[in-house]
């Protein structure tokens, strides 16, 4: 093995040459132990919880700050001189812990929320003064020696310290911001700059060092720490600390890209999810516009051609084609209605409808409605009970229209699905405050039912409550839910109770403004 020669300045001083061996098992130390401190602290700013955070950078200042000092003692050991080289253990240990608190500062400065150029380079002086401090106190252990240093070398070691971890940080939030996950070709060269600095900084302040033994004046401590064989040792234990930590940042960085792979792969799906419901809503806005914009031209030629049949049915006819009229006459009301209900929703969906506020009674627009359905129920055999549980005068403000729609689509409903029994209409109220009165409708009918697992239906577009109720009573399965959204816009409710093979109760309940110059 080849050795070179270092004189640090003429005798009495002390003279001596480097182990390229161990020189350079110092430097690879140095490496390993700061691309694991470095893997940990690219880490810290994902990692969530602050014990599980506090536990990884005391990960990394211990990998880091062992990473230093067992450098030192591995280059000093490289060192050969005629004199041996012992420690004192309590300088020792504080060297040690020097370099573990203070690359814990380091390591917590680059790893805050947000990485800065000033945060970079406060980081990186941090972590020069970590191994300047480390070294020179290292140096200050050893016994039976007196030590000075030139002013160039020392400052030129510090200067070396202090750029070289900067320009390793710098490369390590390079490495984290990369658009790929993680890049183990950055963190290995900043890993590399970040030795440089440690073993750079040794050898230059080794080379700063003037030493005079003194052992002739102070005999050497029974409790000092020789060279040889126990460094050896520490070097391997250390080597062993930083390897378990090498696993664990590897099991970590892993779990970290693939949690990053299945966060990105689930954003990109959210994202094309919220893309295609804002693309239906569009489209759906779309149609509604337009069919709330069509409702006149939709509507007229339709008029025009029940107005048309209603002629026919009053001509001399035969038989047969009175028949005929009869049936075109009650397709083309069912489509009137189907349409009106359609266009209505689209209005809603469009939020184009709006209310026509004027006073009514609304007991007279009760008696309207049963006046029109009274020979529907009237055919079917059925027993029609009202009960107007009233006290003072119903006299309100509201859209007659609408409430009359309500009002119809709940009648028509109980009518449609009630063969046998009765109808029952009852209106009950209540003064909410001086101006606002709460008036309950209700609607009961001894018809059907509804199962209760059908309950979540009964107010949906397009449904009804059983599939084959269409084919038997017919309907399209929008009264319920324009009746929903005409009684939330009017500022009230609806519901229901029902009981299959019993019947059915709808109700719905509105605030209306008391009009008081009626009263």
């Amino acid at each position: 093995m080849n050795f070179f020669q270092i004189h640090l300045i003429p005798e009495p001083q002390i003279t001596g040459y480097y182990d390229l061996r161990l020189v350079f098992f110092s430097f690879v130390t140095a490496v390993f132990a700061s691309y694991i401190a470095l893997s940990i602290a690219a880490r810290l700013k994902t990692t969530s919880g602050r014990m599980n955070y506090c536990s990884w950078l005391f990960g990394g200042a211990l990998v880091m700050g062992l990473g230093i000092w067992t450098m030192h003692f591995i280059g000093m050991e490289a060192f050969t001189s005629h004199v041996q080289i012992q420690y004192d253990p309590s300088i020792t240990l504080l060297s040690l812990l020097i370099a573990i608190v203070a690359s814990g500062f380091a390591l917590f400065w680059v790893s805050r929320a947000r990485v800065t150029t000033s945060s970079i380079l406060m980081g990186g002086a941090l972590m020069g003064i970590a191994i300047v401090s480390m070294h020179y106190v290292g140096m200050a252990a050893m016994l039976g020696m007196h030590i000075s240093y030139l002013p160039s070398l020392f400052s030129l070691s510090i200067v070396i310290a202090i750029l070289a971890s900067q320009a390793a940080l710098w490369l390590m939030v390079k490495n984290y911001k990369s658009e790929t996950a993680f890049s183990f070709r950055l963190n290995g060269l900043s890993a590399i700059v970040m030795g440089f600095a440690i073993c750079g900084m040794h050898y230059v302040g080794m080379a700063a060092a003037v030493m005079i033994s003194s052992n002739d004046e102070n005999p050497l401590s029974e409790q000092s720490i020789q060279g040889g064989l126990p460094l050896f040792y520490i070097g391997i234990a250390t080597s062993f600390i930083m390897f378990i930590f090498l696993i664990m940042s590897s099991s970590n960085q892993k779990t970290l890209i693939s949690l990053k792979k299945t966060n990105d792969m689930l954003i990109a799906k959210e994202t094309e999810l919220i893309e295609a419901r804002q693309r239906a809503e569009q489209a759906n806005l779309a149609k509604s516009f337009f069919l709330a914009n069509m409702s006149h031209e939709i509507r007229t030629p339709l008029n025009v051609i029940i107005g048309m049949i209603s002629l026919l049915e009053r001509s001399n006819l035969d038989e047969k084609t009175k028949k005929y009229v009869n049936r075109m006459a009650i397709s083309s009301k069912i489509l009137l209605d189907l349409l009106v209900n359609i266009l209505d929703l689209s209005k809603i969906e469009a939020e184009k409808l709006t209310l026509t506020l004027t006073s009514c009674d609304f007991i007279d627009l009760t008696k309207e409605i049963i006046d029109v359905m009274t020979p529907r129920i009237g055919e079917k055999k059925l027993k029609l009970i009202i009960d107007y549980d009233v006290t003072h005068s119903l006299k309100i403000i509201s859209d007659p229209i609408r409430i009359q729609q309500v009002m119809t689509n709940l009648i028509d409903n109980a009518i449609k699905f009630t063969d046998k029994g009765f109808i029952k209409i009852r209106i009950t109220s209540k003064k909410v405050n001086h101006v606002h009165l709460l008036i309950r409708f209700e609607v009961e009918d001894s018809g059907i039912g509804i199962h209760e697992e059908h309950f979540s239906r009964t107010f949906q577009k397009f449904s009804q409550v059983d599939d084959t109720s269409t084919r038997k009573f017919g309907g399209s399965g929008l009264g319920l839910v324009i009746s929903k959204e005409l009684t939330e816009l009017l500022g009230g409710k609806i519901g229901f109770t029902s009981q299959l093979g019993v019947g059915s109760t709808f109700w719905f309940e509105i605030p209306f403004l008391i009009n008081k110059v009626e009263d």
